[in-house]
């Protein structure tokens, strides 16, 4: 697993998320990145919410496709 930190709150540089998940693609590394809070969500239910209405699915749901994926 990668894990990176989307903004760098000390210098308040981005990290390209997009391009760092194109070069894990298809190397069974997952990619980890605290890009929900950045956008602003501090509850839960609400991102559950938003993730739902703009997958059909919920992050478990998600998850599970995920997981048989990579797992």
């Amino acid at each position: 697993m990668v894990s990176v930190m989307l903004a760098n709150n000390e210098v308040g540089t981005l990290q390209p998320i997009a391009e760092i998940a194109t070069q894990l693609s298809g190397s069974g590394v997952l990619l980890h990145t605290d890009a929900a809070h950045e956008a602003g969500y501090f509850d839960q239910a609400h991102f559950i919410h938003d993730f739902k209405a703009v997958t059909g699915i919920t992050p478990d749901d998600y998850l599970r496709h995920v997981g048989r994926r990579y797992g």
